[in-house]
């Protein structure tokens, strides 16, 4: 709970001492610091103070868990003396807290609730001298001034002595330190003492809370009390909501600007918030007379050494959102280890936050604080730690498996991954600051990382600006480099026009300068994006001509991926056999040079190969031996991802139990390691496996999971495709409309990112909840656009679903002969690419089509062979479809007795598959064909 913020909620009676005296007026009397005021009414003997609790904050909000927590830890029998610590920043509300607190509290002691203010931070007096403050007590408990020990253990003692029985609540705010509160604490069993400080105490028996940020709601509501603005609309809500995003959750900051939009009534509240985002020192917007959350700030800094200081101002330089121990001893030229002693103490003083353990960053305002104050010191001394930490942060970039520039697949990726947003933000630094050496080094360093992590989008366009930086400074090879890593970005977002472009201008660059490595790598990388547009014997000549060149130069790792990539061209070509042999020739290159994790990963993709032959077993075994492999190299990432492609196995086997289980087992390792984009797609992958099993309800909070683990880490590609699988689980479980809705966002995101394929599969997924809404209409020209931007953009086993999917739409529309023509499209494509699962989905629709057209022999040889290749390639689904609807045409050219047999073959398929829906149907026609009533009839 808050109000706003650390400064006594009432001025004008915090810290006064009200007692009756003996005849009218005031007498005032100073002890040390302190002054005490006291009301003069004839009363002879001295009398005691019982109350000096300033008044309640009236806009105190929140902060209802902390609350709870320090008055239901004052609620004991009394047998022991209760002490709680609230510490944290400046502005965050200690005081307010406490105050609050003691309110609540206030009735449970008799014998005296007393606010005492140690002025640690009061700015213009000292902190005040614990003899001091107790020479005050003592005198306001009754004490003449002449029987107060004169020595401080002697008022420890008296202090002690009279407070031994009494309950009472005694708060202590803004605290220095141990030794300051110390000798404060009362002798009384049953007493409670709340202290706030901005510094971490550590009192023995003290029940310590550390206050954090105010969540947003609570913010937001804080605000509105202040501002007296209660939101009208979304716009409203809002802006408030990014004015307390833009206080970072700071009460003294959100009531300051609160109380300045209610001095102005007539102001727009969204161009107030506008007007203070865009403000060049938000600090000085953050004013009110004599209160300033840079005074508050000011405070703490000023009593930190020089050194301190220094190094406060320096973190002001960093660019990214958290740092440790390394980098702030490359930003303050010093040591590990002393660093990491600073910043305890600037973490016990709370001019930083501990987020988790060893890694720290600064509050968003005291980010602003600390760099306004680092703008005084000398340019070259700013430039110099820029400089280090630049460099420390190249240094993990660079820090890699040795033998391939091209992958830039860092040894130490766990350490890459935690600093993922520090590398980002050290590149856009660079790429508007320079220094240029930096610039190129480092994007060319994180390209990899880049390009398994993403986002892409900002990868294309940190290499575009690299390339450019290369190319005006006259640097060739640096330029080929940023281009063909540009390229590959390109790739990833569906642009493949672009990225064939790029390879090729980074090709002759590196022809250039004669770089004949470079130009192997263009090769292959050209080889990649041909292939992603659907040339895959064109891309499988580039990936052969990369491949000798990399044996003339005698780069065998270069080689090695070449030879891998050229296998997954001809795994596209459909010829599987040539991609498993290449697979394993990458393999034997790869064990040649010792390269045993290369050697896994080829395995993982030799059964990738075996599965597209449809050898579910030997792929399943291929994917177990580059787990064990991963395993016992403590390779965790490669064991993670190879458990996951024998989970998908697994699935296609339809063992869908197992497929779970091993899904669920790679999001684990996924999760232990801190690889969020590979949880996110396990947890993608487990839902899946929920609505195969037929548990869509089950599937759906896992998809859900996904969408947020990807939302979490800005993986915008990713929280896309989850959605469009929640729209496939929403139109399953029978809420086409929510289907629809899901499909639409994830078509917007897709948008905006610039994925054209994720367009087209939303698209085509749209059109799937169009129909089931009964617009066939609409679903056809859904399916119709979708197939043009799978077609430009070279994707053609997408091409072919959307056409298969447009051959049912049309034949609902009444035109089965257009709808004939679709499939035959559809099924040409898919056995050019080899698609055998899809080839046999057409073939199903196609005898629909036919059975339609009155064509009943061909409907039923259609029927046949889809449901022969669904058989062979293990799709027991698939094949109880295609069995189910040439039983029908069976019956239709009047023989019930094989129809009886193709619907009990299907029926028994969907009973081992444990799809009801599907058996029961069956079942029924089943007994249609055998003569036999439907009993629900």
């Amino acid at each position: 709970m808050t109000g706003p913020g650390d400064d006594p909620p009432a001025p004008a009676s915090a810290g006064r001492w009200s007692v009756h005296a003996d005849r009218g007026g005031v007498a005032a009397q100073t002890v040390g610091n302190l002054s005490l005021t006291v009301d003069a009414v004839p009363v002879p003997a001295p009398v005691t103070v019982v109350e000096t609790l300033p008044r309640d904050v009236a806009a105190f909000t929140g902060r209802a868990g902390e609350l709870d927590r320090i008055v239901d830890g004052a609620a004991g029998p009394g047998a022991v003396l209760v002490i709680h610590t609230v510490d944290g920043m400046p502005g965050i509300g200690k005081t307010a807290l406490a105050t609050h607190a003691a309110h609540r509290l206030k009735e449970r002691f008799p014998d005296g609730r007393l606010f005492v203010s140690l002025h640690a931070h009061t700015g213009d007096r000292a902190p005040a001298d614990p003899a001091e403050v107790l020479a005050a007590l003592l005198t306001a408990r009754g004490f003449r001034p002449l029987d107060v020990p004169r020595t401080l253990d002697g008022r420890v003692g008296a202090w002690r002595d009279h407070t031994a029985g009494l309950r009472l609540l005694l708060v202590l705010d803004d605290a220095a330190d141990e030794r300051q509160v110390e000798p404060l604490l009362p002798g009384a069993d049953g007493s409670v003492v709340l202290i706030t400080s901005r510094t971490r105490l550590a009192l023995d028996g003290a029940e310590p809370l550390t206050l954090p940020r105010l969540p947003r709601r609570q913010g937001v509501v804080l605000f509105s009390r202040l501002a007296r603005r209660a939101p009208v609309g979304l716009a409203d809500t809002f802006a408030i909501e990014r004015a307390v995003a833009l206080c970072g959750g700071l009460p003294l900051a959100i009531s300051l600007l609160a109380t300045r939009l209610a001095a102005h009534p007539t102001w727009h509240l969204t161009d107030f918030v506008e007007e203070f985002a865009a403000a060049q020192d938000r600090l000085e917007e953050l004013r009110a007379g004599t209160r300033a959350v840079s005074t508050a700030f000011r405070l703490s800094y000023d009593e930190l050494p020089f050194e301190r200081r220094r190094l406060f101002r320096r973190l002001g330089l960093h660019p990214g959102p958290d740092l440790d121990a390394a980098a702030v001893a490359a930003l303050d030229d010093t040591t590990p280890e002393r660093a990491r002693a600073a910043l305890r103490v600037l973490d016990d003083r709370h001019l930083i936050e501990q987020p988790t353990p060893g890694r720290y960053r600064l509050h968003d305002l005291m980010r602003v604080y600390a760099r306004a104050l680092a703008a005084h010191d000398p340019e070259n001394d700013r430039a110099r730690a820029i400089d280090r930490l630049l460099g420390h942060y190249l240094d993990i970039a660079t820090r890699r498996e040795p033998a391939d520039r091209r992958s830039a697949v860092p040894s130490s990726g766990a350490r890459m991954r935690a600093e993922r947003g520090n590398l980002l933000a050290c590149l856009d630094h660079t790429a508007a600051h320079g220094p240029v050496r930096y610039l190129i080094d480092l994007t060319a360093a994180t390209a990899g990382f880049m390009l398994r992590e993403g986002p892409w989008t900002r990868a294309a366009e940190l290499h575009s600006v690299a390339a450019a930086a290369a190319r005006a400074h006259r640097l060739t090879a640096d330029e080929a480099t940023a281009l063909d890593h540009l390229g590959v970005a390109r790739r990833m977002l569906g642009d493949h026009e672009e990225a064939i472009e790029l390879h090729a201008r980074a090709r002759a660059l590196y022809r250039e300068v004669g770089d004949r490595r470079g130009e192997a790598d263009a090769l292959d990388n050209l080889g990649l994006a041909r292939r992603l547009r659907g040339e895959y014997a064109t891309a499988a000549e580039l990936h052969q001509r990369a491949r000798e060149l990399y044996r003339e130069i005698g780069h065998v790792a270069g080689q090695a991926e070449a030879v891998d990539n050229l296998g997954a061209a001809h795994r596209m070509l459909g010829e599987y056999a040539t991609a498993a042999e290449l697979h394993e020739q990458a393999s034997a290159l790869f064990r040649a040079t010792g390269n045993r994790h290369g050697e896994a990963h080829a395995l993982d993709a030799l059964g990738l190969a075996q599965r597209m032959l449809g050898r579910y077993a030997a792929s399943a075994e291929l994917h177990e031996r580059a787990r064990e492999m991963h395993h016992d190299l403590g390779d965790r990432l490669g064991e993670a991802n190879a458990t996951d492609h024998l989970g998908t196995t697994r699935r296609l086997l339809d063992d869908y139990a197992e497929a779970a289980r091993l899904h669920a087992r790679s999001r684990d390792l996924y999760r232990a390691i801190g690889d969020r984009l590979g949880e996110a797609n396990a947890v993608g992958h487990l839902g899946r496996d929920r609505r195969m099993l037929d548990d869509y309800a089950g599937a759906e909070p896992l998809l859900e999971q996904a969408r947020a683990l990807y939302h979490a880490i800005g993986h915008r590609l990713g929280e896309a495709n989850a959605l469009d699988d929640l729209g496939d689980t929403r139109r399953m479980l029978g809420d086409p409309a929510a289907a629809a809705e899901l499909h639409e966002r994830a078509h917007a995101l897709f948008h905006d990112i610039g994925s054209r394929h994720g367009e087209a599969k939303t698209l085509d997924n749209l059109g799937l909840a169009r129909r089931v809404l009964g617009d066939p209409a609409a679903a056809a020209e859904l399916h119709e656009r979708a197939h043009a931007l799978f077609h430009d953009i070279g994707n053609r086993i997408g091409e072919a679903t959307a056409l298969d999917r447009l051959g049912v739409a049309r034949r609902e529309l009444g035109d089965p002969a257009a709808a004939a023509e679709l499939h035959e499209r559809a099924r040409a494509i898919y056995g050019a690419i080899g698609s055998r699962h899809g080839e046999a989905d057409a073939l199903d629709n196609l005898g629909t089509a036919r059975r339609a057209l009155g064509d009943l022999a061909a409907a039923a040889e259609l029927h046949r062979q889809a449901a022969e290749t669904h058989r062979a390639i293990g799709n027991r689904r698939g094949e109880a479809d295609a069995l189910d609807h040439l039983g029908t045409v069976r019956l239709a050219l009047g023989d019930p007795a094989g129809a009886a047999e193709h619907h009990e073959r299907a029926r028994d398929l969907y009973r081992d598959l444990g799809d009801r829906k599907g058996e029961l149907p069956a079942a029924a026609r089943l007994r249609l064909s055998q003569g036999v009533p439907d009993e629900r009839t």
